[in-house]
């Protein structure tokens, strides 16, 4: 695992490009701490690489990686867990080679066959850069999935890219305004979904795409371009994307459990090559449990596994990976970390996290990162299921929330909510405590009542499945904004797509794998394991499972309110169903607790009038209502409220880069 790094500059001479390529990074090298390389050419282009050693150990696995027979240079993040399969095919056309590693066979396929035809044939998660000398192009590319990140762009230089976004801070004319539209998601979402970055003029390449570009068009954006994906010759092209249903299901459910298993086997064992100490994640949930048991299953050796637990009641599922991990008889570490040593990571969370990120899980995984980094440089993580297989709750509450009101006609829909929200949440809340002495017993302790009225008045409201679903999940509504709303361009607002999908369990967990799996989840892990040069591996990503899960009828996955079966069935073939079967939980920490105790003065130093931007950007009004609201115990609201904290902690850290022009 590595970072990357580069720019196109006129203005520079060659000794200076080296020594800014050099330093932009070296603010990534958590990323990569075992070596350091950069290329430089004589027309304006610098590549700069930092490597954390997986494969081959040697010098000679050094980047940029320049091949020989074409003069192409390369600069790559990640893993071809397959290169032996596409090296044995390059050897039959007569090359050879002189690593051991998967960079070498990388440079020498797309020698061969070109960037487009190398990954399709490539199984693994990457971005990259790649200098085709001979045409004098540039070519950026991401994996499938979107498990490595690559920013890119255009400055008043030219053209830029990278791991990170803190690499291109070393940039000099590095100064932008705040991105208005990707400002509104992150307040809706908690993280801002690509192609958009917090920054004007930076974008993420989507997932599964990739963009080429000649060498014209580095020193100023393209004519024609977007950032969206095949909206123009000079827009990302792709290569690969999320099927919304994939081709040849299988016959029966037990022809399909042996053939998800199959491939689970075969995607943790490609993930397991490395010539570093290697374990796995293991939280106690199905899908940690599943890759740990399979893992430890398919390998004579020791098998090392890692959890971590909290002191707080309702956050601790350490005994569960401890159970799991006796049963399948791992060399299992776990530690308990009390709560000051979680407090302690969050004013630091920007520095890993260098565009506004507030999904508080952050914390933990973090946390189980730099305890893993102790004892293993790679280790397996079970992401991926749940978005595979509908293991989140809100998937059936979506759907039967929305059968039970679509009857209803719009207009009378529309007037009930209405009526909902004439009401303010505190007056429901009176109202309630009023009438509960006559309600049934079943009803008498209902929390938050004015927040749920008006969430019901927000599902009322909804036109689709789809609006429903994205309303449901969004964390700042548009009513109480805390920043100008402006609507994105993105699967979650194109709500004609659902009329695309016959089922309806189909069309969220594809809505999922576009957006909360690739921007929120593989975000966290990414940054968190980078953070501490530590490489996270997803197997149940290999792209062969996706498409395997693009194939199944939605009642092999959610079937009489049980979720994941078909995974469920896969483990309990290694695990007994007592140790898994319980209520989920998301790896999480009690920060609506915390933010009313312990991170109270933290919050409301961010909060202050002094904190807060002069710019007029963040309505204060607004969101210090909302704290008051959650510190009385009236609203639970932690979760826009760590919206609001992180952005105001990022700014903080990072507002040297903010241009207020």
């Amino acid at each position: 695992m590595c970072g990357i790094v580069g720019f196109y500059s006129k203005k520079h001479s060659q000794e200076e490009r080296t020594a800014i390529v050099r330093a932009a990074a070296a603010r990534i090298a958590s990323r990569g701490p075992d070596d350091s390389g950069t290329w430089v050419n004589a027309d304006g282009l610098a590549l700069g690489h930092r490597r954390l050693s997986i494969l081959d150990l040697s010098p000679l696995g050094h980047q940029p990686m320049i091949s020989p027979r074409t003069g192409n240079v390369l600069v790559y993040n990640g893993e071809v867990y397959n290169f032996a399969e596409i090296r044995s095919e390059l050897e039959s056309r007569g090359l050879h080679f002189r690593s051991t590693g998967d960079t070498e066979v990388l440079l020498a396929a797309i020698d061969e066959w070109g960037l487009e035809e190398t990954l399709k044939k490539a199984n693994g998660m990457f971005a990259l850069a790649v200098w085709i000398a001979k045409d004098r192009v540039l070519q950026i590319a991401r994996d499938r999935i979107g498990i490595k990140p690559l920013y890119y762009g255009w400055l008043k230089s030219g053209f830029v890219f990278a791991s990170e976004l803190k690499a291109l801070f070393e940039l000099e004319d590095f100064c932008l305004p705040l991105s208005s539209t990707a400002t509104s998601i992150f307040f809706e979402l908690g993280y801002i979904t690509a192609p958009y970055s917090i920054f004007e003029d930076i974008f993420k390449l989507l997932p599964g795409t990739t963009l080429t570009l000649r060498e014209v068009e580095l020193s100023r954006t393209p004519d024609g371009f977007s950032p969206f994906k095949n909206s123009s010759a000079r827009s990302p092209q792709s290569y690969w994307e999320v099927p919304k249903v994939h081709e040849g299901r299988p016959k029966n459910f037990e022809e399909a459990k042996e053939q998800l298993e199959h491939l689970i086997a075969d995607s943790v064992a490609l993930r397991s090559i490395a010539d570093v100490p290697l374990g796995a994640f293991l939280s106690g949930g199905i899908d940690s449990s599943v890759v740990s048991a399979i893992m430890k299953a398919n390998n004579s050796g020791s098998v090392k596994t890692f959890s971590i637990g909290f002191e707080e009641k309702g956050y601790n599922e350490a005994p569960y990976a401890k159970a799991i991990a006796e049963h399948l008889g791992t060399d299992h570490t776990e530690l308990y970390l009390p709560a000051d040593e979680a407090l302690k990571l969050i004013p630091d969370l920007p520095l890993y996290f260098d565009e506004p990120f507030a999904d508080s899980s952050q914390v933990p995984t973090t946390l189980l990162s730099r305890l893993t980094r102790e004892h293993v440089t790679v280790s397996l993580s079970g992401d991926g299921g749940d978005e595979l297989f509908c293991g989140y709750t809100r998937h059936p509450i979506a759907v039967n929330i929305w059968n039970s009101v679509k009857f209803l006609p719009g207009p009378i829909r529309n007037l009930l909510a209405s009526g909902i929200r004439v009401l303010p949440m505190r007056t429901w809340a009176q109202i309630y405590d009023l009438l509960q002495p006559i309600f049934p017993r079943s009803l008498r302790e209902m929390k938050y009542v004015g927040l749920k009225a008006h969430r019901l008045a927000e599902v009322l409201s909804s036109r689709s499945l789809g609006e429903l679903y994205c309303t449901a999940n969004t964390h700042w509504r548009p009513q109480y904004h805390p920043v100008p709303f402006q609507s994105a361009r993105s699967v979650l607002t194109n709500y004609q797509l659902e009329k695309e999908f016959t089922e309806v369990y189909h069309y969220l967990t594809y809505l999922d794998l576009n957006t909360y799996l690739p921007d929120d989840i593989l975000t966290k892990v990414d940054r968190a394991s980078m953070s501490c040069a530590l490489e996270a591996r997803v197997p149940l990503l290999d792209h062969r499972i996706v498409e395997f899960s693009r194939s199944l009828p939605p009642e092999w996955c959610i079937h009489r309110g049980t979720q994941k079966v078909i995974l469920r069935d896969v483990l309990q073939k290694y695990v007994p169903k007592q140790l898994f079967e319980r209520p989920k939980k998301g790896f999480g920490i009690p920060i609506h607790q915390w933010l009313r105790e312990d991170l109270r003065e933290w919050g409301e130093s961010l909060l202050s009038e002094e904190a807060l931007p002069k710019d007029g950007l963040l309505n204060r009004q607004v969101i210090m209502e909302k704290w008051s609201q959650h510190q009385r115990n009236e609203l639970q609201f932690h979760y826009p409220l760590w919206d609001v904290l992180q952005f105001q902690a990022w700014r903080k850290r990072w507002g040297s880069a903010i241009s207020h022009e």
